[in-house]
């Protein structure tokens, strides 16, 4: 289930931009803290970002992936409650986008106090 919250227009001022037809693997690798990250696989549909969290406290997410068109770019922004992952990564939420497409993808997790715990991408 995709939780499209915000769609935006934008300047293309991203920072790392990936063409989407790369292998299938993290995107972003865990913060130094190791929280949170971006894993990539190729589907039927596309390629699907996924957004995981291994924090053991719960909090908030939001997934930001800006796409570069032709002229121009958008933003696509998730976000939402992330809960504390005990054993296992806990999964946040995911996007498909296609082949083609050429990305950013940002994923930052905070915790109940409002303190950023973890920022990839």
């Amino acid at each position: 289930m995709i939780k499209t919250l915000g769609l935006a227009a934008v300047a293309l001022a991203s920072t790392t931009l990936i063409a989407a037809a790369q292998t299938p693997e993290r995107y972003a690798s865990p913060s130094s803290q190791g929280a949170c990250y971006i894993a990539s696989d190729l589907t039927g549909d596309g390629l699907r970002l996924t957004a995981w969290s291994t924090s053991a406290e719960p909090g908030s997410y939001r997934l930001v992936v800006t796409q570069r068109t032709g002229g121009g770019g958008f933003d696509i922004v998730q976000e939402g409650d992330a809960p504390a992952s005990y054993q296992q990564p806990e999964w946040l939420s995911d996007i498909v986008l296609d082949t083609e497409a050429r990305f950013d993808a940002r994923l930052s997790l905070w915790d109940q106090r409002g303190q950023l715990i973890c920022q990839t991408g």
